[in-house]
């Protein structure tokens, strides 16, 4: 399961998106901007992930949402 979570850099600046294991909490990757394609892509490029899972908030535009 793969858990997709923004974080601030810079509080209420600029933000980024974190990838990492719902079941170790290891951090998996942080792509390099927070746009639906990059993580489309970066889905595509990672066949096995069956599950992905995000926080409460609201995605932003063009991100899966629950």
């Amino acid at each position: 399961m793969l858990r997709v979570d923004d974080f601030a850099l810079r509080k209420g600046r600029r933000y980024a998106t974190v990838l990492t294991d719902a079941v170790t909490n290891a951090r998996i990757d942080v792509p390099p901007d927070r746009s639906a394609d990059t993580l489309r892509q970066w889905l595509l490029d990672h066949p096995g992930v069956q599950t992905v899972l995000r926080d409460g908030s609201a995605p932003p535009n063009g991100m899966p949402r629950a």
